[in-house]
């Protein structure tokens, strides 16, 4: 009874340990398909998150296809303005909300678009410039084909061909021509690295057309020179030196002279003594001459030949034969291995991705880049080999002298033998008397006096004034100081650009403009933008102490040259703009397609005048002519301009968030400009 009462216990107490488990297990059970559900709503959620994005994205790109394709009226793209004019402010065709940011003047706008999946929302949003300055490109050039090498960084462009010289170009960013993509100089496709967006034929933007820099003149100005004045700027960080002058000429100045003039007709009589001559006779005594013939006898020695006989003594040689013996060597033929060197041509092999960085504008003749190498080789050839000597014996014939002879010989001599008498004869003039002539001349007699009365011009004195040319040496007439913002406007050439900005300024000239030294920008702790400008051998790369937003665009209607006279390491700061020319090396010269690149015969003469280690760049070039920094003749060396280069394209001329700051009143193309997209929730613009 007892042990029935504990296996009762004991039964019991494993039943409420099963129950105690079984509810653990189905408590756990659900709270695993808790989160199971959970997890999966959390997945769905993202799923559907993903997917109402996408369709954001989707009508977004939509509206931005929109607004690229719609065209401009009075500089204004017409689905933007279409856009803030409606109710509700949607591009036309589409739910995408457009709002205009900045004052009335500003070029930029947002686009939001909302995408929708099951009950969930998304939005998307970018920004867009309805223009872009021209200054938004690395290199875009017009009308001529473009060489360019190395890795430039920032948007490529031309209208006609882009020419890829030497292997291993790398573009990361877009390159675009209008007429197809060569390679010269050892580049090919497959040594291009092209990483960007890239068209070889893509449509020709006549961004220069409508444009011209004498429109500067009418922009709010710092400084606005239209005289005949040459000038030189100095950029001192916030201020600016410009000096201002008159060049050398040769020009017309009035003066007082004094000369004489035509007054009246005057009578004159003049008296003058007119000699009277009579003719006289004389008498004269002359000799009188015959013809004579002289003759004589004269001797002549005659000469007859003579046989002579003379004696010669000859020496007698008899034929010996001799025997001799000599060593002859015994050849084999066996395999032997030599050695020859032989030049090949070694392709210079890609640079590493960590050191890629820069490139600039070239051209020249077509070479391949590489060198020559001088291979040995060990090769295998049948030869005949020296593996010993054997005697052998040999005769040969010798002439030995054996005694003389005496031998008589005959010869012919001429010998005196008379003479004989020849007669010979000559006129001679033998005088014979004398003879009385008469001849006669002409002697002065007398004098007669003779009057005469004529008209004669009468004349007077009178000062009066002319012009006449004059030579005029160079003068600087004016020193000014002006503020690095703004315009300065010049209508004649600027000869000498250099210093250090800080501001935002545009310099515009009407003629051409020379840079003569570095232009950097600096922040007000003189920081300069770019760091290692001035040393090849180390990164160009963004100066993360500056501070500053400093801008520069130089715009000018003729070229833009880098003047023989800069250091040999210089950094541009700037966005070089050329309506009608070129940016190029001084020295350097293009044909009229673009299509030819040549040097003057000074810098062929003297390349420790022209050929220059580095040049730094920051900021595009825009010019309707080919822009050439350097010259490479067909042997790959440099001929003219810069052995180094690095250009990389100023991105605050073209980001929202870069604080817009294009120079002020640079051109514009019409075309927008797209930043990068921004998800989630709308993001304020600033």
């Amino acid at each position: 009874m007892k042990d029935e009462r504990k296996r009762g216990n004991e039964e019991g107490f494993t039943l409420i340990i099963l129950l105690v488990v079984m509810v653990t297990i189905g408590g756990l059970v659900t709270a695993h398909l808790g989160e199971v559900r959970s997890d999966q709503r959390k997945i769905m959620t993202r799923i559907y998150a993903s997917r109402a994005q996408e369709r954001a994205f989707g009508e977004l790109e939509r509206a931005q296809n929109i607004v690229n394709a719609s065209p401009y009226v009075n500089d204004e793209n017409t689905a933007l303005k279409a856009a803030v004019l409606s109710n509700p402010a949607y591009i036309p065709g589409t739910e995408v909300e457009v709002e205009k940011v900045g004052g009335p003047s500003s070029e930029w706008y947002t686009l939001k678009a909302t995408g929708e999946f099951m009950g969930i929302t998304r939005k998307a949003q970018i920004f867009v410039r309805q223009r872009s300055p021209v200054s938004a490109y690395n290199f875009f050039v017009v009308d001529h084909p473009l060489g360019i090498s190395g890795a430039p960084r920032g948007a490529i462009h031309s209208n006609k061909t882009i020419d890829f010289y030497f292997p291993w170009g790398t573009f990361r960013d877009q390159v675009t021509a209008s007429e197809g993509f060569d390679y010269k100089a050892g580049a090919t496709p497959a040594n291009t690295r092209l990483w960007g967006q890239h068209d070889a034929h893509a449509p020709t933007q006549n961004i220069m057309d409508g444009i011209s820099v004498t429109d500067l003149k009418s922009k709010p100005t710092t400084l606005k020179v239209v005289d005949n004045l040459l000038a030189e700027i100095r950029f001192l960080g916030k201020d600016t030196q410009v000096k201002l002058f008159q060049p050398a000429m040769r020009t017309q100045v009035q003066k007082t002279g004094t000369r004489w003039v035509f007054d009246k007709m005057v009578s004159e009589t003049h008296t003058r003594q007119v000699p009277v001559y009579r003719t006289e006779f004389y008498n004269v005594t002359e000799k009188v001459y015959k013809d004579v013939q002289q003759t004589w006898i004269e001797k002549k020695k005659v000469y007859k030949d003579v046989q002579q006989n003379y004696q010669v003594t000859k020496d007698i040689f008899t034929d010996v034969t001799e025997t001799y013996t000599v060593q002859e060597p015994i050849y084999q033929k066996k395999w032997v291995t030599v050695q020859q060197i032989e030049k090949v041509w070694v392709e210079n092999p890609p640079p590493s991705l960590k050191d890629i960085e820069g490139g600039f504008s070239v051209g020249g003749q077509q070479a391949a880049t590489g060198h020559w190498e001088n291979i040995t080789k060990d090769t295998q050839i049948l030869q005949d080999v020296l593996v010993g000597h054997k005697p052998v014996t040999k005769t040969r014939i010798k002439k030995v002298k054996t005694g003389t002879q005496v031998i008589t010989k005959t010869r012919t001599i001429q010998v005196f033998d008379h003479y004989v008498d020849v007669p010979r004869s000559k006129w001679i003039k033998v005088e014979t008397g004398t003879k009385v002539v008469q001849k006669s001349r002409q002697v002065l007699d007398h004098y007669n006096q003779v009057s005469e009365t004529k008209q004669v011009p009468s004349y007077r004195k009178e000062s009066y004034t002319y012009m006449d040319w004059v030579n005029v040496s160079e003068k600087l007439v004016q020193t000014k100081v002006v503020p690095t913002k703004g315009v300065l406007y010049f209508e004649k050439k600027i000869r000498k650009i250099e210093g250090k900005v800080q501001g935002q300024v545009s310099v515009a000239s009407n003629d051409r403009v020379r840079i003569t030294n570095s232009i950097q920008y600096v922040d007000k702790n003189n920081n300069t933008r770019m760091s290692n400008g001035l040393d090849p051998l180390k990164r160009y790369q963004f100066n993360p102490n500056y501070r500053g937003k400093s801008v520069l665009g130089i715009m000018s209607r003729g070229d833009i040259t880098y003047a023989r006279s800069i250091p040999k390491k210089i950094e541009i700061n700037a966005s070089l703009i050329s309506t009608d020319g070129k940016v190029s090396m001084e020295g350097i010269s293009v044909n009229a397609d673009g299509t030819q690149v040549g040097i003057s015969s000074d810098a062929a003469a003297h390349p420790e005048l022209y050929v220059k280690d580095s040049i730094r760049r920051l900021g595009g070039i825009v010019s309707r002519k080919r822009p050439v920094a350097t010259y490479v003749d067909s042997s790959n060396n440099v001929g003219c301009g810069f052995k180094e280069g690095v250009s990389i394209m100023d991105r605050n001329m073209i980001l929202k968030n870069g604080g817009n700051i294009s120079p002020p009143y640079v051109f514009q193309m019409n075309r927008p400009t797209w930043t990068l997209t921004n998800t989630g929730p709308t993001i304020s613009p600033n």
